[in-house]
C-alpha cells in the first residue's frame, strides 16, 4: 500500500551531499533540520559516513543494515529528522508497522508545514492500515494544496478502506467538480451510490455515463442491469430491445443481450446470443474467457450447459486457434470430462504457441502420469525442464519415468534434484524419498535406499506404500526382519485385503521362519487377488512345501508354470519336488 513519490527518497540524498561538499571547509556546517544539532569534528565525519552507508544499503535493497545504520545516526543526533525520515520507510519495508508510525509521526511533529513529511506519513498510516488516521492527514494535505489531484484519489482509497463510504462520496464529488468529468470516477460514484443505497443519485450518473460515451454499450447494459435489480423491468427490457435494434450485429451487444436472456429464463435465445458472439473476433479473447470460466463450474453439474461447452469451445477454436488460451480453456474442459487424452492434446497446443506457462505444463505432466504414459513422462518433463530448472515437479516426474524405465542411475539423479527443491513442500517430499529408496535399491544400494525409506518415515510414520517397499526389500536382503514384520504387519492392519500388503507380510513371516502364519496371510493374498499374480502364487506354494503341505506346494507351483510365470528356480522346484531358494 506504501507508495513514495519519487521526490522524498531525495531529500536525504541531497542532505548527504550538501555535507559533504562543505566538509573541507574549516567552518562546521549544520545539517539545517529542525531539532538537530550542530555536529562537528569527528563527530560530524562519523554522521556523514554513516549517513551515507545507510543510504547506500537502503538503494541496494539491504534494508536490514540500512536500518541499522540509521540508527546509528541516532546515536549521534537523536533529533535528527531526516533520519527519522528513512528510518520510517525501513520500518515499512522490514513490516515493523508500529515503529514506522511512531518515526513518521516524530517527523511530522518537527515540521507540520512540511507536505513531503504529510505525504510519508499518511502512506504509512495506510500500510499500517491506519485508514482513518490517514484520512485526516490527507484533509490536511488537500486545505493546504486545494489543487492537487492526487490527494482527492488518495483521500477517497482511504474512506474507502475505512469503511466510510459516504466520505468517499464526498471526496470524488469534490474532485469531480474540481477536474471535470471523468468516466472512471464517474463509474465508481455510481458503484458508492449504488452501495450506499442511493438509487437516485445513482441512476442519475449511470445515464450521464451512457449519454457521455453515446458508442460505449456496457453503459447501457449497466443500467438496464441497474433497472432490473430494483424491478423496473419495462425500463429494462426497452432498453435491451433499443440495443437489439440499433446494434443488430454488434458482438458486444450479443454479449449483453446473452446476459439479459440468461436471467430471463430465455435460455435457447441467450446461447443463440453468445455462440455468435463468440464466433466474431472483435470480442477479446479475455472476454470469452471470463464467460467460459464461469460456464465450465456450472457445466459440471448441468448437461445442457455442458453440451453448449463444446459447441462454444469448438467455435473459439476456429475464431481464436491463434491464442493459447483458447486451448488452454478447451484442455481444463476435457480435462473435467475425464477425457484426460484429449486434454493433454489441448495443453500441448497451447505450448505450441505459447510455452512460457508453467502450470500447463504441470497438466500435462499431471496427465501423462495419471495414465501411465512413461516416455511422455520422460520427453515432456526434460521439455519443461529446459525452460523451468528450479521448478521441482519437471525433476520429479522425470525421476519418476526413469525409475519405471528402470534406469537407475538416471532416476537417481533427477529424484535427488527434486529432493532439494521440495523444501517446505512435506507431501511431495515423502514421494519424493520413497522413489529414491526404490531407485536406491534396484541400483544395488540398500544401505542408501534404507536412508531415504527412514526419511519419508520420519515425516509420515504410517505411509503405507513406504512401509510395504521397505519391508520388503529388508525381507530380500535378509536384514532386520523383526522391524520388516512390524513395519508390514501395519500395512496389513490398514489394508486388510491388499493383496500386495498381505504377500509381503506373508513373505516376510516365511523368510522368518514362521510357515504355518506365512501359508494363512499368503492364502488371503491368493484369495484378495483378482489377477492370480504369479509370484502371489509361488509364495503360496513355497510356504506351503515349507510347512509340510507338499502336494499342495506342487499343485500352486505347477498352476504358475502353467499360466507362464514365476521365479527362475520354478523349473527345479517341480522337478526335484522340493523348494529352492
Amino acid at each position: 500500500m506504501l507508495r513514495v513519490l519519487s521526490h522524498i527518497y531525495w531529500i536525504p540524498v541531497l542532505a548527504v551531499l550538501v555535507l559533504a561538499s562543505c566538509s573541507t571547509t574549516k567552518k562546521t556546517v549544520s545539517t539545517d533540520v529542525p531539532g538537530s544539532k550542530e555536529l562537528q569534528g569527528r563527530e560530524k565525519v562519523a554522521f556523514d559516513e554513516t549517513f551515507f552507508n545507510g543510504i547506500s544499503a537502503k538503494y541496494s535493497g539491504d534494508f536490514k543494515a540500512a536500518t541499522a545504520y540509521f540508527q546509528q545516526c541516532l546515536t549521534i543526533d537523536p533529533n535528527n529528522v531526516a533520519v527519522k525520515y528513512q528510518l520510517s520507510n525501513l520500518f515499512i519495508q522490514l513490516g515493523y508497522n508500529d515503529q514506522a508510525v511512531s518515526m513518521a509521526e516524530e517527523v511530522v511533529v518537527s515540521d507540520e508545514g512540511n507536505r513531503w513529511y504529510l505525504e510519508n506519513l499518511a502512506a504509512v498510516y495506510m500500510n499500517a492500515k491506519k485508514h482513518q488516521e490517514a484520512t485526516i492527514v490527507y484533509e490536511k494535505l488537500i486545505q493546504k494544496n486545494p489543487n492537487e489531484l492526487n490527494y482527492y484519489y488518495e483521500l477517497g482509497s482511504a474512506y474507502l478502506y475505512a469503511n466510510d463510504g459516504a466520505g468517499a462520496i464526498q471526496t470524488y464529488e469534490n474532485l469531480e467538480a474540481l477536474a471535470g468529468y471523468d468516466n472512471s470516477l464517474a463509474e465508481q460514484l455510481f458503484k458508492l451510490y449504488e452501495h450506499q443505497g442511493m438509487d437516485v443519485k445513482a441512476e442519475a450518473k449511470l445515464i450521464e455515463l451512457k449519454d457521455k460515451n453515446p458508442t460505449e454499450i456496457r453503459y447501457v447494459s449497466m443500467l438496464a442491469a441497474f433497472y432490473k435489480k430494483r424491478g423496473e423491468t419495462d425500463k429494462a427490457i426497452q432498453l435491451y430491445e433499443t440495443l437489439k435494434a440499433e446494434h443488430p450485429n454488434d458482438p458486444y451487444v450479443k454479449l449483453a443481450l446473452y446476459e439479459y436472456y440468461t436471467e430471463i429464463g430465455q435460455k435457447e435465445e441467450a446461447f443463440k446470443n453468445l455462440e455468435e458472439a463468440f464466433g466474431s473476433k472483435d470480442v477479446k479473447i479475455d472476454s470469452k474467457m471470463g464467460i467460459l470460466m464461469a460456464l465450465l463450474d456450472i457445466s459440471a453439474k448441468d448437461e445442457e450447459v455442458r453440451s453448449e461447452m463444446y459447441d462454444l469451445l469448438e467455435v473459439l477454436a476456429k475464431t481464436n486457434p491463434e491464442d493459447a488460451k483458447t486451448w488452454a480453456v478447451y484442455g481444463d474442459f476435457l480435462y473435467g470430462e475425464e477425457k484426460k487424452k484429449d486434454a493433454r492434446d489441448m495443453y500441448l497446443k497451447a505450448i505450441a504457441i505459447d510455452n512460457s506457462k508453467y502450470q500447463i505444463w504441470n497438466q500435462v505432466l499431471f496427465i501423462d502420469s495419471e495414465i501411465n504414459d512413461v516416455d511422455a513422462i520422460i520427453k515432456h518433463s526434460a521439455e519443461c525442464l529446459e525452460l523451468f530448472p528450479n521448478q521441482v515437479l519437471p525433476h520429479y516426474f522425470q525421476g519418476l519415468g526413469q525409475l519405471q524405465k528402470e534406469n537407475f542411475t538416471n532416476a537417481i539423479q533427477s529424484l535427488e534434484l527434486a529432493k532439494e527443491l521440495a523444501y517446505g513442500m512435506p507431501e511431495l517430499e515423502i514421494q519424493i524419498m520413497s522413489n529414491l529408496g526404490d531407485a536406491y535399491y534396484q541400483a544395488g544400494n540398500p544401505q542408501k535406499a534404507w536412508f531415504a525409506y527412514d526419511h519419508a518415515l520420519r515425516m509420515n510414520p504410517s505411509n503405507d506404500y513406504v512401509l510395504n517397499n521397505y519391508a520388503y526389500f529388508l525381507s530380500v536382503e535378509g536384514e532386520k526382519l523383526e522391524k520388516a514384520e512390524e513395519m508390514s504387519k501395519r500395512t496389513v492392519e490398514h489394508n486388510p485385503k491388499s493383496a500386495v500388503y498381505l504377500d509381503t507380510y506373508g513373505w516376510i513371516l516365511f523368510r522368518m521362519g514362521k510357515y504355518a502364519e506365512a501359508v494363512e496371510y499368503l492364502q488371503k493374498a491368493v484369495d484378495n487377488d483378482p489377477q492370480k499374480s504369479a509370484e502371489i502364487v509361488e509364495h503360496l506354494g513355497d510356504a506351503q512345501f515349507k510347512n509340510g503341505q507338499i502336494d499342495e506346494a506342487l499343485r500352486n507351483w505347477k498352476w504358475v508354470q502353467q499360466k507362464g510365470g514365476g521365479s527362475d528356480q520354478l523349473g527345479q522346484k517341480i522337478k526335484q519336488n522340493k523348494y529352492i531358494p
